[in-house]
Order: structure tokens, then sequence, then C-alpha cells
């Protein structure tokens, strides 16, 4: 081994390897080894740990030099980020301009809270007009003024981060996507909590590679993936509805479910007064424009002897259509049916009121006797 020194940083020579150190990167006219640096030559630079050099051609100057990745370089690379200088602390509070953030600055000396001094970095992520990012700050005590910071936006690209120092947001990193600043996850344990939480979320019980459990699989083919478990579910619910008097093409199944449940009610469910009739009463009514045809089956009994029952079938139709009002309806007593003494003075009937979509057929009862209602309707054909 032969120890070499000369004017320029000191050297050793290993078997014609010279490992050269030295303060910057061997690219000035001062810092290049002249005559000593043969190929290959390893250059550090002592001001900047971890950065060193091969020197891979002949000659002098940058062209003769080539920097190799530090750690930090291989870890910036894999995480898509670059490094910015540290800020003291960061407000998102959105301000309206520059003059507002000075304004904001001045009234206690602080930003986020945190006491500022001439040449302290903040972070200023959210302006209504102006440049969001870094700012250097100048002046003094009660007059402090802002300047966009060199490294900062417009300058700052997509992958940027930096760490915050003090304040809300201390020890966090806050990062720039290209277009805003925002808080990215401050560590690995952080991101892993994450995924875990998807994980759970999503039914998953362990980590590496898991087929899903269905609970039934009277629709899906277990062991499938979501994807193709939600393209089974789908075909099984089949093609959309085509509208029609209860369903809309494009409603959600549950809304076809509940439009269901609610004609189905209204076909079929029974409906009784709270009280008794003594005079005119409307005790249904359907919509012209929803039905063409209904049918009523009423059950009346008298309040005062309530042996006393009477059992009609009423049917009702009318000449109206949904681009037309109904002018005449026709209403027909199938069967008439009697338990007891006769009901004094009941009748039973169909009127046709109202216009447009709320122009309605209605079963009225009316009687002297006073007496009480249940009915259903059964049999409905649909609008034409």
């Amino acid at each position: 081994m032969t120890i070499v020194s000369t004017g320029f940083p000191f050297g050793i020579d290993i078997d014609d390897v010279e490992i050269l150190s030295g303060t910057g990167a061997p690219l000035g006219v001062a810092l290049t080894p002249t005559g000593i640096a043969i190929n290959p030559s390893v250059y550090f630079d002592k001001s900047n740990p971890g950065d060193w050099y091969i020197k891979e051609t002949a000659g002098t100057g940058a062209a003769a030099w080539v920097k190799q990745p530090s750690v930090a370089d291989i870890t910036n690379a894999i995480n898509g980020d670059s490094w910015l200088d540290p800020v003291l602390a960061a407000d998102f509070t959105n301000y309206a301009d520059l003059t507002a953030v000075e304004t904001a600055l001045n009234i206690a000396d602080t930003w986020d809270s945190i006491t500022v001094v001439a040449t302290s970095r903040i972070l200023v992520p959210d302006l209504t007009a102006g440049v969001i990012g870094v700012y250097d700050i100048t002046g003094s005590t009660g007059a402090w003024t802002v300047t966009l910071a060199a490294d900062s936006t417009p300058n700052a690209v997509d992958g940027d981060v930096l760490v915050v120092q003090e304040g809300t947001y201390a020890d966090k990193f806050i990062g720039f996507n290209g277009t805003i600043w925002q808080e990215t996850p401050a560590s690995i344990a952080a991101i892993l909590t994450e995924l875990t939480n998807i994980r759970d979320f999503v039914g998953k019980t362990a980590a590496g590679v898991e087929a899903p459990t269905y609970g039934d699989v009277s629709q899906v083919t277990q062991g499938n993936n979501l994807e193709a478990a939600i393209s089974e579910l789908s075909a099984s619910i089949g093609v959309d509805v085509t509208t029609d008097a209860i369903l809309t093409s494009g409603d959600a199944v549950m809304v076809h479910l509940a439009n269901l449940s609610a004609a189905i009610q209204a076909g079929g469910g029974t409906v009784g007064t709270s009280g008794p009739i003594t005079t005119v009463t409307v005790v249904n009514s359907q919509l012209v424009d929803t039905w063409q045809s209904v049918e009523w089956e009423i059950v009346i009994h008298e309040v005062a002897t309530p042996a006393n029952i009477e059992r009609f079938n009423v049917a009702a139709f009318h000449n109206g259509s949904a681009a037309a009002d109904a002018v005449l309806s026709r209403a027909v007593i199938i069967s008439n049916k009697r338990i007891g003494a006769k009901i004094n003075g009941l009748d039973v009937d169909v009127t046709l009121t109202g216009a447009a979509a709320a122009q309605a057929m209605n079963l009225v009862v009316t009687s002297t006797d006073a007496v009480n209602v249940g009915f259903r309707m059964v049999d409905p054909v649909p609008a034409l």
C-alpha cells in the first residue's frame, strides 16, 4: 500500500485504486484531483456524509466523476419522495392572500401558536389567492414579511416531503402531491395500521393470500374473489325492471322492494275507520292514473248491535288514462250478504273526484245507524 499526499485532499493508494476525501463534490477546479486521480478512484465528500463518487473516465471535472446513491437516496427513490428542509410550523387555516398571512404573523409573532424569528421557515398550505408552500420569514417583531422559499411551490414537485418541527403538526410529514400540501403517514407503523384496518373492512382474517369465505353460496361461488362474487350477485339480480305503475327503471333494488311493499299494502291491506260512520265518508281512495279498475271487499257492522253485519264486494272502473282525466266511473256491487237485521240507511258507492295526477276513485260509505267499516282492495288492474 502506498500513501500518497498532495496539495489536493488527502488520499491513499491501494493496489492502484486511490481512496480520496475532501470537502464538497470533486467537480470544481480546486476540488478536482489532478495527477493523483487515476481510474478507478473513489472520493468521499466529508461535508455531506454518505455522498461518494467513483472516477470512471480519464481527465478532471464533473464528467469524470459519477456520484453513487446513498442509503437516503435509495430510500427516497423507493418511496417516491424527495425531502425538503424542515419548517418551524404549519397552519392549514385558509387565508385570503399573503397579506392575510403576514397580518396573522404580526398579531402575536406566531404561526400556529409557535413564536417565529427572522429566518424561520413556515408552511402556508391553504391560500385563496397566491402560491401555497414554504415561506421564509424576514423582518422583526410586529413587522414580519414572508417570501416564497426557493425549494417551495412552484418549484416543489409531486413527492416532495418535509417535516414540521413544532405546533399542531410537530414531527408530522407533510407532502406535496403536485397540487396540494397534505399530511402523509408518519411512519411505517401507521401505514401497517391502515392496511390492517382495510383488511378488517373487507373481512380478510389474516395476512397473505386468502380466498374469501361466504356464509351463503346460493348465489355466489365459494372462494371466488370479491369482483367475481359481485358479478355473480349482479347476474342473479338480473336486468333492470321496465318502468310501470309501481317500479321505475334505474331505481335501487331496495327502492323496488319498498315500492312493491307499498303496492301490496295499498292493494291488499285492510283499512278500518277509527270511529263510527253516520255521514257520507270516504274510507279509501285509489288514483285514476294508477289503477284502471279496482275491487273492494267490505265488511260493515252496526255499532249498537254488532251482530248486524253486512258484507259487500264492489268493483269500480273509469274511462280515464295517464294522458286524460276520467269523466265517468262505474261501480258494481258484485255481492251483498247480511247476518242479522238490515242496517238502517246503509249505502255503499264509488265517486270520482279531483283532476290530473290527483284524480281518484273513492269508496264511500254512509249510514243512518252508526257503523264501523273494514275493507281490503283486491284484484286491482293497472292503468292502461
